[in-house]
């Protein structure tokens, strides 16, 4: 069956399952020979009467080949659920908030809010940029609702000119991305709206457009070697962008350094405590529970990279803040999706987050009700299925002897 695919879609599948090797080889490449990197992030070309640099179109490219790969069906059937849509958005719109503020107050507690200056505005530019397309690859790994996290995928592509924006602009507002942050605002408001609306929300527009006219062979043609073209993008973008951060890894920097990498992995490991809190506390099944967990702990980090490089070059830590949090959800989302599928697969289980112990969320512990066939909670249950009454009479007749005396 696999030698009758096309060569495009056999090599595509073969360079999928080596995803993450891939990966890791682009960045040891960007460290061992940074000079093409270099060569390449300075190429530019006109593009629509625009000049438009080699990471921009490498972004454009990637957006268009994922949008183009989803079909107007599965945005009709993820309309079946809009409470999931609805979900996986606000939480995604939330989640920056909870990350400037818990990073502003960790800073405070500690006294280093001057040294550490750029930690609320690397995670707050990370956070707000859309929700990751590769988030549409990890839903189908486990038990979740693919269609709700396309759509989201592709609505918070739309948005995020209206919604980037306006967050940082509330969270400036709020005193919540330091006190050295003039440029950073002033950059924001000036050139991140335009770089957003060319280079994210048309081309996910035009890749929806396109797939709905055109026709049935190019069709075919086209979805053959979409997936193709965009992870060899992936690849390439990633080459290019950590190899803007190489000059950062000098002795001089290694506090810094440190602090943006150990931030990074943070956040992101809170962004996902986030998803899976408020899929508990809006007690949605697990296949929602998982769409809602990966829209708050997954974002497209090449957007913020490439933010990071062109619009906000005055920051350098900023790039290797967004570098650290891309490779830290791919692990937090593989460890995500297994817990919610064990979650799923485990008899009597309520299902959603409730089943995932990584990190554990609080009040997971001890007994919990658990829905009999009759559709109420008729019997209370341990976290491993036992009977907790039963345990709980066993111990009374255990120790009641030894009261007694």
């Amino acid at each position: 069956m696999t030698s009758e695919q096309p060569l495009p879609r056999r090599l595509s599948g073969w360079l999928n399952a080596r995803l993450g090797r891939a990966t890791v080889l682009s960045y040891a490449a960007a460290f061992l020979a940074p000079n093409a990197a270099h060569a390449l992030r300075e190429s530019t070309a006109h593009v629509v009467g625009t000049r438009a640099g080699l990471p921009t179109l490498l972004l454009t490219v990637i957006l268009f080949s994922a949008a183009y790969q989803v079909t107007s069906q599965e945005l009709a059937a993820s309309l079946r659920h809009p409470k999931v849509v609805a979900a996986g958005l606000a939480a995604h719109l939330v989640t920056p908030f909870v990350l400037a503020s818990t990073a502003a107050a960790v800073l405070s507690m500690t006294g280093a809010a001057g040294s550490a200056d750029f930690v609320p505005m690397a995670l707050a530019l990370v956070a707000t940029t859309p929700v990751a397309a590769g988030a549409t690859v990890w839903i189908t790994r486990g038990s979740g609702d693919g269609a709700a996290m396309i759509s989201i995928v592709v609505l918070s592509a739309l948005l995020s000119p209206l919604t980037l924006p306006a967050t940082i602009g509330i969270l400036d507002r709020a005193g919540l991305l330091g006190q050295h942050h003039t440029s950073f605002l002033a950059a924001v408001s000036v050139s991140t709206r335009g770089f957003l609306t060319l280079a994210v929300t048309l081309p996910c527009a035009a890749g929806l457009l396109c797939r709905w006219l055109s026709p049935p062979l190019a069709q075919k043609w086209a979805l053959d070697l979409a997936p193709l073209v965009a992870m060899l993008a992936v690849l390439t973008l990633t080459y290019v962008n950590v190899s803007a951060a190489s000059p950062l890894l000098e002795l001089s920097s290694v506090p810094a350094l440190l602090l943006a990498v150990t931030s990074a992995c943070a956040a992101c490991l809170l962004a996902f405590h986030v998803g899976r809190r408020a899929a508990r506390l809006l007690r949605l099944p697990h296949e929602a529970a998982a769409t809602v967990t990966l829209a708050c702990g997954m974002n497209n980090v090449s957007v913020s990279a490439v933010l990071a490089t062109t619009a906000l070059a005055a920051e350098p830590y900023l790039l290797l803040t967004a570098l650290a949090y891309g490779l830290t959800q791919k692990v937090a989302a593989h460890r995500a999706v297994r817990c919610t599928r064990r979650s799923a697969n485990r008899p009597g289980s309520p299902g959603g987050a409730a089943g995932c112990r990584w990190p554990a969320p609080i009040g997971s512990r001890g007994l919990r009700p658990a829905r009999g066939t009759d559709g109420f909670r008729s019997r209370w249950r341990s976290p491993r299925g036992s009977s907790g009454v039963r345990a709980i009479r066993a111990g009374w007749h255990r120790w009641s002897p030894r009261l007694r005396r």
